[in-house]
């Protein structure tokens, strides 16, 4: 019975040092991808803000949003009144029965005054 118990004593204390190994090397390789990490975040600060290469990340970033902005204003109203098809209005919009065109405009009125009347009656 005393054998049994300082061998399964001994397993035990290998697993724990096998365990605590591991969780070590866990360790330095977290703080050697920190340190990497720093590292890496440092110079692309440094390449963002010398010369030309930071003038290019704020022209390319305006160019994002701003084409951003112009898509999401012209997608966004529910219906849009654009000047013909071959517009730059009717061709970035993504719902284009949505688009009013100046041909319908006149049908349009007239539906919405025949469903205006028929609610008074």
């Amino acid at each position: 019975m005393d054998v049994k118990a300082k061998i399964l004593a001994s397993q035990k204390l290998e697993h724990l040092q096998d365990w605590n190994e591991a969780k070590a090397m866990q360790n330095k390789l977290r703080k050697q991808r920190s340190e990497q990490f720093r590292s890496n975040l440092f110079w692309f600060g440094m390449w963002v803000g010398s010369g030309r290469s930071g003038v290019f990340m704020f022209l390319a970033g305006a160019a994002v949003f701003l084409t951003g902005g112009l898509l999401w204003g012209t997608n966004m109203p529910k219906a849009i009144s654009c000047p013909s098809q071959k517009t730059l209005c009717y061709q970035l919009r993504w719902d284009k029965p949505s688009v009013i065109l100046p041909g319908q405009i006149k049908q349009i009125l007239k539906d919405y005054q025949r469903s205006h009347q028929r609610r008074r009656r």
